[in-house]
């Protein structure tokens, strides 16, 4: 994912930012390990931010550079057993214009995601710029509930029958996202 951001970038309240939606979201912190996978969370931990500042290329060849390194970020891989499944790289092109390149691996995010991604992100950084108190809900599921409720279905006779968690994570989903309008 790529967004291009105006203005001036406070890259340490970024990293914290990223941080947060690592620790909001457990499945971006999960170790897959073959069959089995167990979370490992680091709270507070912030996420490194690749930092390219691209300013002194000609500006006819900024993009072209911003596209091959979001490319390059994506196509290198990800340790499952020991790297945090989001990774960061902010591309300054102009003094007040960058791109920030958010490299997620598909086990661990949808594309759907996106945009409940670049929500959280802006309530996160801005909470961190100004100081002001987080105004979040509770995530209403997390990844090992839906893990369990996988494990548990594989164990029953009527595998076409969703878990019944499913209805109830599709409900409180509406709830949350009705809450960050």
């Amino acid at each position: 994912m790529i967004f291009r951001l105006q203005g001036l970038v406070n890259k340490s309240a970024l990293e914290y930012s990223l941080g947060d939606i690592v620790l909001r979201h457990e499945v971006l912190r999960t170790a897959y390990h073959g069959e089995s996978c167990g979370s490992v969370p680091k709270p507070g931990d912030s996420v490194f931010v690749s930092m390219f500042d691209l300013r002194s290329y000609p500006e006819n060849e900024r993009e072209f550079l911003a596209q091959q390194i979001a490319r390059e970020e994506a196509s290198r891989p990800f340790d499952l057993k020991r790297d945090q499944m989001l990774r960061a790289s902010l591309l300054q092109l102009r003094d007040h214009e960058h791109l920030l390149v958010l490299t997620v691996h598909d086990i661990a995010y949808d594309g759907v995601s996106a945009e409940l991604t670049l929500r959280e992100l802006a309530i996160f950084y801005n909470a961190r710029i100004t100081g002001r108190p987080l105004s979040l809900l509770d995530l209403p599921i997390h990844y090992s509930d839906l893990e369990r409720a996988r494990i548990d279905s594989e164990g029953k006779k009527d595998r076409d029958q969703p878990p019944r968690i499913l209805e109830e994570t599709s409900r409180r989903q509406s709830q949350c996202d009705s809450a960050l309008d």
